[in-house]
């Protein structure tokens, strides 16, 4: 199901510099511009952002189904 994001919202938390989904992910992978892989994590519902340059990443998440959710998002301080 689309467990994944919240209305289509991924949240950082400016304090800690760390992106939370509302779910455990199969993975989540974030994608620059040029669609270089910038991070990857498995079986978690987090992922520290906070040493990203700034700019607009393309967050890829794959739920525990399988199932698989992209979003562009601005991201970095």
């Amino acid at each position: 199901g689309n467990m994944v994001f919240v209305s289509g919202q991924i949240p950082v938390d400016p304090a800690t510099g760390t992106l939370t989904l509302n779910g455990k992910a199969k993975s989540i992978e974030i994608f620059d511009m040029q669609g270089r892989l910038v991070s990857r994590s498995f079986g978690t519902d987090r992922v520290l952002v906070s040493g990203m340059s700034r700019g607009m990443y393309i967050i890829r998440v794959t739920d525990m189904s399988g199932n698989v959710f992209s979003k562009k998002t601005f991201l970095g301080k």
